[in-house]
């Protein structure tokens, strides 16, 4: 991965990123009686806020942006913004540049939240809002909405049941062998609630795209989990004769945010036939920002980032960006976050208007309506 993501860097001109990764201390709460829940999530959220510190030292014109790993359509958009910057900006006679974006693999999901709390150079993350509904109930992370912003819903991710040819149903993977992707991740979060919500127990395996596919091509696990926006690059090099094929869900949310989809040839030609198409369900996910202290240095950073990626979205939303920049609604609306404030102060410039919220953090009900940047509105630098 490391050696993909150097020619990847290489490519676009950037320096390869420094990947890092925060080890923490788990705190194991004991289980409390229904009277002390609230006594329970204070301690949690004490626990969270206080174990969680935000790094210093971090170099003064990068901003990175924390994703997924290589192959998913979360990394696939970090990488794409950081190219769209990267192509506007001048350098100085050395090669300098005022602002560098790189784009950051990590497993995503908690890892995400986590990173862009702790690490210096962590401005940025794409994580799905399930995952920042999981940390708000818990509070294991504190008060996050107190610590970061929301720049715009993104796209919604489609979930991926991929699997062999013996299993047909979700009620098949009962018993069986099924990977639901590494310990935090958002398919991991997405993985447990709906075969919670369906009554179906498996036998839990945790691997990555990758790890899940080769598993699968052995033989090794019934069917895995994949979470991320169609078509995911790391399922378009299957073909039929690996044997697999996506499970339909047709089963009940398990949460009000949870949206159905489907999934169509279009997407996989080598999965499904011409007109043939597989139900699932979607989330919604976000790029979201750490809150950083009013006219910082890291918050001016951060204001030139969103400035470019507006001007840039008409270019992204074209081939060969992915086509779920079709689905990016800048004006679409988080409740329970506050919106980062550059991005407010252009939307209320722009006079747009996001529609009403499907749930307290889900996001609009319809995120494919992409509300039109006016070309006589410039972006705003706004403060905190």
């Amino acid at each position: 991965m490391a050696h993909a993501f150097s020619r990847l860097s290489h490519c676009l001109g950037l320096p390869r990123a420094l990947v890092s990764v925060a080890l923490l201390a788990a705190v194991a709460l004991p289980p409390a009686p229904a009277d002390a829940a609230e006594t329970s999530t204070a301690q949690a959220r004490s626990v969270g806020q206080s174990t969680l510190r935000k790094s210093g030292g971090g170099n003064p014109r990068v901003v990175e942006i924390v994703s997924n790993a290589l192959g998913e359509t979360e990394f696939r958009f970090a990488d794409e913004m950081a190219a769209a910057v990267a192509s506007a900006q001048e350098t100085g006679p050395n090669g300098e540049v005022a602002l560098r974006v790189t784009p950051v693999t990590g497993p995503g999901g908690i890892h995400t939240v986590r990173d862009v709390l702790t690490l210096p150079n962590a401005d940025f993350g794409i994580v799905s809002t399930r995952v920042l509904e999981r940390l708000r109930e818990t509070g294991e992370f504190g008060d996050i909405t107190r610590r970061i912003t929301y720049v715009a819903p993104l796209y919604m991710e489609e979930v991926h049941l991929l699997a062999g040819p013996k299993v047909r149903s979700l009620g098949d993977l009962e018993g069986q062998p099924v990977s639901i992707g590494r310990d935090e991740s958002t398919t991991q979060v997405v993985a447990r609630e709906i075969l919670a919500s369906a009554g179906v127990k498996v036998q839990e395996e945790r691997h990555d795209l990758r790890g899940s596919i080769a598993a699968l091509k052995a033989g090794e696990i019934a069917a895995a989990f994949i979470v991320s926006g169609k078509p995911i690059d790391g399922l378009k090099t299957l073909s039929p004769a690996d044997g697999l094929h996506l499970v339909p869900l047709d089963v009940a949310s398990p949460e009000p945010d949870y949206l159905p989809s489907a999934i169509s040839g279009e997407d996989y030609p080598e999965l499904l036939r011409p007109g043939e198409s597989v139900d699932t369900l979607a989330v919604q996910n976000v790029l979201f920002a750490y809150d950083w202290p009013k006219r910082s240095a890291r918050a001016q950073l951060g204001e030139g980032f969103i400035q470019s990626l507006i001007w840039r979205l008409s270019t992204l939303q074209k081939p060969p960006g992915h086509p779920k920049w079709q689905e990016v609604n800048l004006a679409g609306s988080l409740p329970g976050l506050r919106r980062y404030a550059g991005m407010e102060a252009y939307l209320k410039k722009a006079g747009l208007r996001g529609p009403e919220p499907a749930s307290k953090i889900a996001g609009d009900a319809a995120p494919t309506r992409t509300i039109p940047l006016r070309p006589d509105v410039p972006p705003t630098t706004g403060s905190r």
